[in-house]
């Protein structure tokens, strides 16, 4: 999307559930660290939750402080990536969205139920891995 240097943005979504990642060059614009697409952490948050956050208008540049997104030249040395890395090498925003995982299922193993999103009485967590429900590979 063509630009005006100095340009200010603001991102809105549009979806009903999600796990939003933003990308400056980079940085993840919510936590100021690296942006790694898919690696959604929790502490310290990397991404927004929709519709809970509906807009996302910077990035994080310390604690309790927001810069607003604004266009710049790549290689002028003003991009974020630039200021925290020495070297712009990548620029432009990335998303990354990911919509809410489904809780109405059941995983079973040999006929038993070992994790489930509809049944009260399990003992295993729905989000465990297959490792931590005792699956190995090749069974199921």
């Amino acid at each position: 999307m063509p630009m005006r240097k100095a340009e200010a943005i603001w991102i809105s979504w549009n979806r009903e559930k999600a796990a939003i990642m933003v990308g400056a060059g980079g940085i993840n614009a919510v936590s100021g660290e690296s942006f790694v697409p898919g690696e959604l952490k929790g502490e310290p948050q990397s991404y927004v939750t929709v519709p809970r956050q509906p807009w996302l208008d910077g990035i994080k540049s310390g604690e309790g402080v927001v810069r607003q997104f604004v266009a710049t030249s790549k290689g002028s040395g003003a991009l974020i990536e630039a200021q925290i890395c020495g070297d712009d090498f990548q620029g432009g925003l990335q998303l990354f969205v990911c919509p809410p995982k489904r809780t109405d299922v059941q995983f079973s193993l040999q006929g038993h139920i070992v994790a489930s999103g509809t049944s009260a009485d399990t003992s295993r967590p729905l989000y465990s891995s297959p490792h931590e429900l005792g699956m190995e590979q090749g069974l199921g």
